[in-house]
């Protein structure tokens, strides 16, 4: 037969995590919980990347000061350094960008596609492109069968589509092909003044018209 005695501290205990489910508080050890780095730990990992990837002295630290998310910097630089890229280069491109870490993944993308894709120019591209990830997709996926788009090509024609507005209504119209408001202004209704006549006022010396 169960023993079914609670001893007092382990009915407190159940009491206590039966509030913190009930609050939605997660224990620090669970899968699901993820601490944020504290910024010293922020600007360590990026000088940690950064020296590994092979750039060295006051440039590190320049370059992780520099930027908001410097574990970013840090990361970006050291996917692409690993692709065999020139480590100024490569820092140059991740400090031009508004999402290194997308820059890196495109990068690594591409080469990991196509081997022979010219480094310096696959960097260039995936920098200019706003969308890195999305873009590098648009030319790993082109580089597939059926289209088997040669790599410099994918760079061209993504590149190109990556500028244009996405997501429009039907009836959106281009500002710059909007008509001119000065036209509408020179060529709209012209409005007619045409003169009022002055009513006849009474003379208060002749005597009022008698109705009868």
């Amino acid at each position: 037969m169960l023993n079914m005695r609670k001893t007092p501290s382990a009915i407190a205990k159940l009491t206590l995590g039966s509030m913190m489910l009930a609050l939605g508080a997660a224990p620090a050890s669970a899968w699901w919980f993820k601490a944020e780095p504290t910024p010293a730990a922020r600007y360590q990992s990026c000088a940690r990347d950064l020296d590994k990837a092979g750039i060295k002295g006051n440039t590190v630290a320049s370059a992780c000061s520099e930027v908001v998310r410097p574990e970013e910097l840090g990361t970006c630089v050291e996917k692409i350094v690993m692709q065999k890229a020139d480590p100024t280069v490569t820092l140059k491109a991740c400090t031009q960008v508004r999402r290194p870490v997308e820059l890196g993944i495109c990068v690594t993308d591409v080469r990991r596609q196509d081997k022979d894709a010219p480094l310096n120019e696959t960097i260039e591209y995936c920098r200019r492109s706003l969308l890195p990830a999305q873009y590098g997709g648009c030319v790993v996926g082109f580089n597939r069968k059926p289209l088997q788009l040669a790599t410099k090509d994918g760079l061209n024609t993504c590149i190109d589509a990556s500028d244009r507005p996405t997501d429009l209504r039907p009836n959106f119209v281009p500002i710059d092909r909007l008509p001119s408001l000065s036209n509408n202004l020179s060529t709209g209704p012209t409005i007619q003044n045409n003169p009022v006549t002055p009513v006849p006022t009474a003379d208060p010396k002749q005597p009022a018209a008698q109705l009868y």
